[in-house]
């Protein structure tokens, strides 16, 4: 019964994969949910199926259908879960370009949520392949030294793969988290979007564009030595990011413009000390010329007072 139950259940996959090749978006899922009828346990049939509806823009069913493919693996399958982390990505873009910010920030903050839910080190292994990983050492514990070397050969490999498992999850962390913050700048957030930035910025293999971003949040904010130091980062970082280079030119036009202001205003300020000056000279050359007027009136009326008495005596003599 179960061989028949996988076998009409390859038919439909099978059958839905030419309906997807014709273009028949519609038939293939159709075709899959005959499949997913059939074998309700397998989770590739869900990941297969949301894949389907993202390329129909059905977001919602293909969340689900991706939460649940998840939720059927017996082991934590990073590719899963990063597929759906992804998804949800998509789905906060979409709600980004259409302005619904809350919902923008929700999506992301669910991506993030979902990449946190990844195994650090990988899937855990199975108890068939523990098993056959113990035989593999025990018959490495009797070989050669060929063999010891192929053992260290593939830890090597073992540890490339997890560092590359690293990267991957760092990556879409950092794209996530960059999303969020121009979410948080649409709905007015300003702090929650520097937050995320900043912690980006702190990171070694920060992209330009958080950089960048950052940069242009702390110039309105008013902290432009801190816009200056993520500006000249982000450049360094990538010498051709356009919005930055554009940044840098228009901070350094309004740094000559500043200059010139400051070097008018100085002017202004000797040009109205000179006049005060200049004024204060003519207020006291006024003030000196009246007191030797004064002056000149107390002896013309002083010669004129001896005049008279002289003139007195002499007719009275």
């Amino acid at each position: 019964m179960d061989e028949l139950r996988d076998g009409k259940a390859r038919a439909c996959l099978d059958a839905s994969a030419a309906a997807r090749a014709r273009g028949d978006l519609a038939g293939a899922i159709s075709e899959l949910n005959s499949a997913v009828f059939l074998r309700p346990t397998d989770a590739s049939l869900y990941a297969a199926r949301a894949e389907l509806l993202l390329d129909a823009c059905d977001f919602a069913t293909a969340l689900a259908n991706l939460a649940k493919a998840v939720a059927l693996t017996e082991r934590r399958d990073l590719a899963l879960i990063l597929r759906l982390a992804h998804a949800l990505d998509a789905r906060g873009l979409t709600l980004l370009d259409e302005a619904d910010y809350t919902g923008a920030v929700n999506a992301f903050g669910e991506a993030l949520a979902a990449i946190d839910a990844a195994p650090e080190g990988g899937p855990p292994a199975s108890g068939r392949q523990t098993a056959e990983r113990a035989a593999r050492e025990r018959e490495r514990a009797r070989a050669v030294r060929d063999a010891v070397a192929d053992a260290d050969a593939g830890a090597g490999a073992d540890a490339d793969e997890a560092a590359r498992r690293d990267a991957e999850v760092g990556a879409a962390k950092q794209a996530f988290r960059l999303h969020r913050a121009l979410a948080y700048i649409g709905l007015g957030r300003t702090a929650a979007a520097v937050h995320d930035l900043h912690d980006l910025a702190d990171a070694a293999d920060a992209s330009p564009d958080a950089r960048f971003l950052l940069a242009r949040l702390l110039l309105k904010s008013g902290a432009l030595a801190d816009a200056r130091t993520h500006l000249s980062q982000a450049l360094r970082a990538d010498p051709a990011h356009a919005q930055a280079k554009a940044l840098s030119e228009q901070m350094a036009a309004s740094a000559k413009v500043r200059g010139a202001a400051r070097s008018c205003a100085r002017g202004a300020r000797r040009a109205r000390r000179r006049r005060r000056d200049g004024e204060r000279a003519m207020c006291r050359a006024a003030d000196g010329g009246a007191t030797h007027a004064r002056a000149d009136v107390s002896r013309s009326r002083l010669v004129r007072a001896r005049s008279h008495r002289c003139t007195t005596r002499r007719r009275r003599g």
